[in-house]
């Protein structure tokens, strides 16, 4: 199919100019709808539950909010440094927290990445199910008793006239070990605190007496009611005594007897309740044989000596459980270092002040040394280094062995550091052997060192050394190192033989 095509002549012209539209502008402008940020929540609460807190707080209004929740340490009162710890969707955020320690909280919404101002702060700390032991102390003969934690010790060492109580909910059950350190102190309730039966508490006058006193609130925290396990008319059923403590004995073996190391323990009566039970184990390893008791009721244990020993070294760790007609119990823990030699001469007894009961007499003193009373061993005074100093010292027994060249000489010290001073101190005993001319020959004999005093134990320093050629006597010595801060170090009770 064919179609018929017009051509028309226009002429040698250019083509019209096209005209634009003129855009007649309207009377109104599109917007974009921005939301505000959210109000801030209000009535923010926190309740304590267990090992958490529990936040609550009312909602700020409108659509698609959601929280932030921020917590801070409590500086004496100033909230700290803030740091997220959740974010939550609902008007509610459990906090967990472990310990009986609190902290600062406070809420702030969001939404669309716009955020409100904080809530008002708020305080508050958990019910710890498992809070750790909490050791009172004496301050102006007052303790304070921090009604978050459950159970408490006291070491009854000063007078307690006020108790106060901080923390207290509405109910509360608190156990407190009370442990007479045997000056004859008191410890004096409020009032207010009620015993179960009528009968004030007494405080036991026996060193190392220990009282079970139970308390709990009545009258939402106003009052409280007390327990103690006490025979009638107070103090403690009976003391057990572990002298020196932890028990070290150094035993000279005569090579034909048993032997029994230079250590008492007993169990003093109080109130006419008697020990009925004493029971020892051995909790460092199994077995013991060498170590028997030949009167439970005494509490005296007796080492036996295996056939054919001559020199033999051994530290063991027992512990002695008492328990009274009305199963009340007692546990000690007694460390007992042996040290079976046999002896030609016993040169203790020539030592000068050997255990420093006769303060800085006897003893050539280091630098920073002194003779002190804050811990000691076997009496009321042991070495120790002065505060401030960092370094090594030492201190010399003035007492002179007449020896003669290849003499062997068994020296020992007993060591002892803080529980935190662990690798920071340390102490050893020292053998120094001298010509006629009072010259030093052969170098000093050290001990093993010491320097691990966790739980407050205290372990010996043993050397066995051989007197040089050109010897004329020996003298017993002990070192002490610190290497920074104040922490604490000592040496007592130092004893020496020379063994075959």
């Amino acid at each position: 199919m064919s179609r018929r095509v017009l051509l028309i002549d226009i002429g040698a012209e250019g083509l019209p100019a096209i005209t634009p539209v003129e855009r007649v502008p309207a009377s109104w402008v599109p917007a974009v709808y921005v939301a505000p940020p959210p109000a801030v929540p209000a009535a923010l609460t926190a309740e304590s539950v267990a090992d958490g807190v529990l936040l609550t707080w009312t909602h700020p209004g409108g659509r698609g909010i959601t929280y932030r929740i921020e917590r801070a340490p409590d500086v004496a009162g100033v909230p700290g440094e803030w740091q997220q710890i959740g974010t939550a969707e609902e008007r509610h955020y459990t906090a967990t927290l472990t310990d009986v320690f609190g902290f600062w909280f406070r809420v702030r919404a969001v939404r669309n990445g716009k955020y409100s101002d904080y809530t008002a702060a708020v305080f508050q700390y958990p019910y710890a199910t498992n809070p750790p032991v909490q050791e009172l102390l004496i301050s102006n003969n007052t303790i304070t008793i921090d009604c978050r934690y459950q159970r408490f010790t006291l070491l009854l060492d000063s007078d307690v006239f006020y108790v106060s109580y901080i923390n207290v909910p509405e109910e509360k059950t608190i156990i407190i070990e009370v442990t007479q350190s045997g000056g004859d102190h008191v410890l004096q309730f409020p009032g207010w605190v009620q015993s179960v039966t009528g009968a004030p508490y007494k405080a036991s006058t026996v060193a190392g007496a220990t009282d079970v006193i139970g308390q709990i609130t009545a009258d939402k925290g106003v009052s409280w009611r007390m327990t103690f396990v006490q025979p009638e008319g107070g103090g403690s059923a009976y003391a057990l005594t572990v002298t020196p403590n932890p028990a070290y004995g150094q035993v000279i073996y005569d090579g034909t007897a048993p032997v029994a190391p230079s250590m008492q323990i007993r169990a003093e009566p109080v109130n006419g309740v008697e020990p009925i039970i004493c029971d020892w184990i051995r909790i460092d390893s199994f077995g013991g044989a060498d170590f028997d008791i030949s009167d439970t009721s005494s509490l005296e244990p007796v080492f036996s000596v295996p056939e054919g020993t001559s020199d033999y070294t051994s530290t063991q760790i027992w512990r002695v459980s008492i328990k009274d007609d009305i199963n009340r119990v007692v546990q000690q823990l007694v460390t007992i270092r042996l040290q079976r030699v046999v002896a030609l001469v016993n040169l203790s007894e020539g030592l000068l002040n050997a255990n420093f009961d006769q303060g800085d007499t006897g003893w050539d003193l280091g630098e920073s040394i002194f003779i002190g009373t804050r811990y000691t061993y076997s009496g009321a005074y042991a070495a120790a280094l002065a505060t401030g100093f960092w370094g090594t010292s030492e201190l010399i027994n003035q007492f002179k062995a007449n020896m003669a060249p290849n003499t062997k000489v068994r020296a020992s010290c007993i060591c002892h550091q803080g529980a935190s001073d662990v690798g920071r101190t340390s102490g050893f005993v020292r053998v120094k052997f001298y010509n006629a001319a009072n010259q030093q020959v052969g170098g000093n004999w050290d001990g093993n060192v010491v320097n691990d005093g966790r739980g407050g134990a205290w372990h010996p320093s043993t050397v066995t050394a051989v007197a040089p050629p050109g010897t004329a006597y020996a003298r017993l010595a002990g070192v002490m190192t610190r290497t920074g801060q104040n922490y604490e170090t000592n040496l007592d009770d130092f004893t020496w033989a020379v063994v075959s």
